[in-house]
């Protein structure tokens, strides 16, 4: 066969098996991506928490001292 032959028989096999179970396909890859986000957003809340705990504490080490009035 010719590259272009089968590149259309490929392209044929492929819109037919998306006709036949592209539903299937759809729910499998949405609960997968479901999945992948969730640890996604679990993981840039840890990197949150890290950085705004970091943050507060070197805005203490540079906060100068209190006056104290004597001179």
């Amino acid at each position: 066969m010719r590259t272009i032959e089968v590149f259309i028989l490929g392209t044929i096999t492929g819109a037919v098996g998306i006709l036949l179970w592209g539903r299937q396909i759809q729910s499998s890859v949405q609960g997968t991506t479901w999945a992948v986000r969730l640890q996604a957003a679990e993981g840039i809340r840890a990197v949150d928490t890290h950085v705004s705990d970091a943050l507060r504490a070197a805005e203490e080490a540079i906060r100068p001292a209190p006056a104290t009035g004597i001179a």
